[in-house]
């Protein structure tokens, strides 16, 4: 029942990131996924993959060692003052050098009895950035159990190099909405 098949959502994601430049908006909020549910491996901090080697094609040092990072934390109840109901996740990005590119976009999902529903996507540009965050917000029915996703992918040019990486994290069990600690009535 799975739409994305693992042949297919590589394929995708393999021409996605070298065809396609960077997104050139600087910021955006959406109700159309950006990002598959099922995009790339599970974790919640991995390194950026190079899409460039050296001239020769044997510069194995420069796609070995990742300039960049993405980083998704788990989808949480925001602790966001003044903030009630609703579930945050956050995708962060750090390069280690000044990129001339640095993108993210992301999307949050709940898991329904039909598969992941899409509740919110974003993106985020900024050149020159070393560090790059993207928060997603989705408000939710009290008392609501469910599991959510994170799913983003993450973009640098650093020199002529492209870093890239799409991953995902999420709950292994159901939070349940409550109210934001802290929250005033």
């Amino acid at each position: 029942m799975n739409r994305w098949s693992a042949p297919t959502l590589i394929a995708a994601t393999l021409v996605t990131l070298l065809a396609a430049p960077a997104p050139a908006a600087v910021a955006a909020d959406t109700d159309t996924p950006l990002v598959p549910a099922e995009a790339g491996p599970a974790g919640s901090d991995l390194p950026l993959v190079s899409g460039q080697t050296g001239s020769s094609g044997s510069d194995v040092s420069a796609a070995a060692i990742s300039v960049c990072t993405g980083g998704i934390d788990y989808p949480h109840i925001s602790g966001t003052s003044g903030v009630t109901y609703t579930i945050s996740v956050h995708f962060d990005g750090s390069c280690r050098t000044t990129p001339t590119q640095h993108n993210i976009s992301g999307s949050l999902y709940r898991h329904r009895w039909y598969g992941w529903e899409h509740l919110r996507s974003g993106s985020v540009t900024k050149p020159t950035a070393r560090k790059l965050r993207l928060p997603l917000n989705k408000g939710c029915d009290g008392g609501a159990l469910f599991r959510y996703r994170g799913s983003g992918r993450f973009y640098a040019l650093v020199g002529k190099t492209s870093w890239s990486r799409s991953f995902y994290n999420e709950n292994a069990k159901e939070i349940k909405c409550v109210r934001t600690p802290g929250a005033s009535s």
